[in-house]
């Protein structure tokens, strides 16, 4: 298991700064494992769906700085040019499923939602479901935006952290 773990974070990914800082509140372990989790989804995302990624952002209370250990759950939005395919969609869930194995205490404690661009175009709920990661897996069938759309989106443009892409506020 400590190889699995070495072999998941052991990667060119470079976490930017300002993570680095939303981080440091946390104790020195967890602060560690949590990097190592964000570097994981960063490389895997990038890994299955290369240049369709636009951004993967950190979301949620870890962003805001009220994150509770005991609690609190590692929130992403991942921003795509397209859809995912039926085939990025496996890949993605085996990505999830084996930064689960490795970190167990967070395995259902990792939500996000994978968005299209064309979903950011205006201030209305998407009509359209999207890939929706709760509890550390897909949802089955894909939920729609609802009530949370707006508050989702402002905590995105004003209080999001870029893990991989533009500045959150201009996407």
């Amino acid at each position: 298991m400590n190889t699995q773990r070495e072999n998941a974070t052991t990667s060119d990914e470079k976490l930017p700064s300002q993570i680095l800082v939303a981080l440091s509140s946390l104790d020195a372990g967890t602060a560690s494992e949590i990097q190592a989790i964000l570097v994981a989804l960063v490389t895997g995302m990038k890994h299955v769906l290369g240049n369709q990624l636009v951004g993967l952002y950190l979301t949620g209370s870890l962003s805001y700085g009220d994150f509770d250990v005991q609690s609190s759950d590692i929130d992403f939005i991942a921003i795509l040019s397209s859809s995912l395919t039926g085939s990025q969609r496996k890949d993605l869930a085996e990505m999830h499923d084996r930064v689960g194995e490795i970190y167990p205490k967070w395995e259902k404690r990792i939500d996000g939602s994978y968005l299209t661009s064309d979903m950011l175009t205006s201030t209305d709920p998407p009509k359209e479901a999207r890939p929706f990661v709760n509890g550390g897996e897909f949802r089955n069938p894909d939920p729609v935006y609802g009530y949370n759309w707006a508050p989702d989106m402002y905590n995105l443009r004003n209080h999001g952290l870029a893990l991989y892409g533009s500045e959150p506020r201009l996407v």
